[in-house]
């Protein structure tokens, strides 16, 4: 627990009515102590299902009352912000807010958007963005664009994914494509750059002069971690073939971690002493990793690897000395955290990129086929509910109290028991 309360303070700002600040709640980890509802479908314990137009894979963030999502044309020409009602479900805006004529195509990844960066809040305002198409500061009560950026660019290729993190009075923007590959702070209130950083990765993936893949092996889909190591604040940040440590205050380099893989897209965990990551496609392995280090760490500091079923996409949980994870074939498996040792392996079947919930001893694992099941927290698999709704599930979850709000490719819904 003490590390979560830790992660809280790290994110200034939050009210005490900020209920999901981000795609992973209030500790930036997927874990939350509520009693949540266990058994749903399209007939049971649905409070409200509100439609919503377009297209987008972002996970709803949540305070007050107010439910913030963006979503996009299929074509990408549209980024649209949309405010829920969460009594009621109403639609309360939704508004237009950047229109693009020169969109790069999504370059046949099926599962993307152009609306899969999920915004954040600092207890006031939203921060949502939408990659190189553009980053706004909204009122989230009147829709009101407070400022806006469309000058901070990247080929995607494949689509934006990566969410935007809140440091202190920092808008915090990840930044990988095939052509720029950089992570850059913006003053939250304003809206100017305060840092950048370009990666320092070597690549080596040159093949008469052009990148391999097209640069696919560029690429990277992360959401970054800030974490407290000694008294020192790092941000955690994976782009392609390299996980960094920054200095959020400065975007200067601590440590890096290199590895063959690339488009990792599950958040980093910290449980107090160790960083868990998920080094994405290509062939994911899980690396442990600890922070205390300074340059290139790789062969000092990485305490076990993990190569077996691993997620590229769907963000893990660890408690009590136990990691777990859903990869994306829909393969759940449970590691011991202090050498990596296999525990458990079970298939739960559906694609999965849709992050763990935890809360009281339980699991929530949602696919893309609209299955959401529970399963203990154990050394034993024991599945105890599978739930079904209508449509597939790509968004994770989020909390408000005892009510589960889940984004499925058509519809937001409102689960109580």
């Amino acid at each position: 627990m003490k590390h979560l309360l830790l992660l809280i303070a790290l994110t200034t700002g939050l009210t005490a009515k900020t209920y999901w600040p981000d795609f992973r709640g209030p500790n930036h980890d997927g874990m939350i102590e509520n009693s949540l509802p266990e058994s749903w479908s399209e007939t049971e314990n649905v409070t409200w299902k509100t439609a919503i137009n377009n297209h987008g894979n972002s996970t709803p963030i949540i305070l007050n009352n107010t439910i913030v999502l963006t979503s996009a044309t299929e074509d990408g020409t549209q980024n649209s912000l949309v405010t829920i009602d969460y009594k009621t479900g109403k639609v309360i805006h939704d508004k237009l807010i950047f229109e693009n004529t020169d969109v790069e195509p999504l370059g046949g990844f099926g599962i993307n958007t152009y609306a899969t960066p999920s915004s954040v809040t600092d207890g006031k305002y939203a921060y949502i963005h939408y990659g190189t198409y553009g980053t706004a500061c909204i009122d989230p009560k009147t829709a009101k664009v407070i400022w806006q950026r469309r000058d901070i660019n990247c080929l995607h290729y494949r689509g934006p994914a990566s969410s935007p993190i809140i440091y202190n009075d920092l808008l915090i923007l990840t930044m990988d494509g095939i052509d720029y590959q950089f992570v850059t702070a913006l003053n939250k209130k304003t809206g100017k750059t305060v840092w950048r950083t370009d990666r320092s990765t070597d690549y080596n993936d040159l093949v008469d002069g052009e990148p391999k893949a097209g640069g696919d092996l560029r690429k990277g889909f992360n959401t970054p971690l800030v974490i407290n190591v000694n008294g020192q604040e790092q941000l955690i940040s994976i782009g392609a073939k390299s996980c960094f440590a920054y200095d959020p205050k400065t975007g200067n380099e601590i440590w890096n971690v290199t590895f063959p893989s690339h488009s990792a897209a599950a958040r980093p965990f910290f449980d107090g002493k160790t960083v868990y990551i998920s080094t994405g496609y290509g062939k994911a392995d899980l690396l442990a990793i600890d922070p205390d280090g300074k340059g290139d760490i790789t062969d000092t500091h990485v305490k076990w690897t993990y190569k077996k079923n691993v997620p590229r996409r769907a963000s893990f949980i660890v408690t009590d000395n136990r990691l777990y994870m859903v990869d994306d074939g829909g393969v759940a498996t449970c590691l011991n955290t202090e050498d990596g040792e296999m525990i458990w392996r079970e298939g739960l079947g559906g694609n999965h990129s849709a992050s763990l919930l935890y809360t009281n001893g339980l699991i929530y694992a949602f696919n893309e086929f609209g299955d959401g099941r529970i399963f203990k927290a154990s050394d034993t698999f024991e599945l105890l509910h599978e739930n079904k709704l209508d449509d597939g599930m790509l968004a994770s979850p989020a909390v408000k109290e005892s009510s589960l709000i889940i984004r499925t490719k058509t519809h937001l819904y409102r689960i109580d028991s």
